[in-house]
């Protein structure tokens, strides 16, 4: 674990003395992740967001505060009704709560100079994800999965989301808990199969088990590859000369270049 973090911190030229923001559930994920930074050394400021969704929300920010506390780490703990979010904006409650804990992140982030916000998805949640893209009928950029360093992404142009666990398993997490007596906290939520990717974990995954015992490691390699597929038309795209900047706040699209392209690539074109 210490030795994939401080890889990390190298293939990505992450400064370790130079905070960074990691979203702490208190889930033996961010708890596994939030440990290992601080035995290499790195500087973390934790950030938990309570979504209010639960009666016992309040223990577990209490929790992720004691462990902070042994952990000898800040934290910043806020508290955001994500099932009012969810009814005003005509959400689901996973996608609310999901919006509402990476803006959080990403505010927390600008206002305490770090240097990256930092999530703790292992492989097994790359597995679920990939699934999820495939049932909704992704292309290419879903099927790839997520991204371990992401700048651009969704919530900021100029701080990067990062996931250094994305190639660890649960179970290596896991097992990293239980070898420091790390408390971990359980969410009853997991288990409700009402949430799509809990119904993935615990439904469908397992059936697929039963046609190949080693689907997991064959799906993350199959994100990877179409992942590079993904990188690979970005960059041709890019590199088309079909888009040209025409002025501020404007682009310009060169119709002939863009019709000698290939058809994926034309569609990069147009998303850009």
């Amino acid at each position: 674990m210490h030795t994939r973090i401080l890889h990390f911190w190298e293939e990505y030229a992450l400064d370790p003395q130079r905070p960074v923001l990691l979203g702490l559930s208190g889930g033996a994920d961010s708890t596994a992740l939030l440990a290992a930074m601080r035995s290499v050394g790195v500087s973390v400021i934790a950030a938990h967001l309570d979504h209010a969704l639960r009666p016992e929300s309040a223990q577990d920010a209490a929790a992720v505060e004691r462990l902070c506390r042994r952990l000898d780490v800040p934290i910043v703990v806020e508290r955001r009704d994500a099932g009012d979010y969810a009814r005003r904006e005509g959400l689901s409650l996973e996608d609310a709560a999901r919006r509402l804990r990476y803006h959080f992140l990403f505010e927390q982030a600008e206002h305490l100079n770090a240097q990256v916000v930092l999530v703790a998805h292992t492989a097994d949640d790359q597995v679920e994800t990939l699934l999820m893209h495939l049932i909704a009928g992704s292309g290419l950029r879903g099927l790839g999965g997520m991204l371990p360093y992401a700048l651009p992404n969704p919530w900021s142009a100029v701080i990067p989301l990062a996931r250094p666990l994305l190639d660890v398993s649960r179970a290596e997490v896991l097992a990293y808990c239980r070898a420091r007596d790390l408390p971990v906290l359980e969410d009853a939520s997991n288990r409700d199969t009402r949430f799509l990717r809990n119904r993935l974990r615990h439904e469908l995954l397992p059936l697929l088990e039963t046609y190949n015992p080693q689907v997991r490691a064959a799906l993350l390699r199959s994100a990877s590859v179409l992942a590079e597929a993904e990188a690979a038309i970005a960059q041709w795209a890019a590199s088309a000369g079909a888009l040209h900047p025409c002025g501020a706040n404007c682009l310009q699209l060169d119709e002939r270049a863009l019709t000698v392209l290939p058809s994926a690539v034309q569609r990069r074109v147009l998303r850009q």
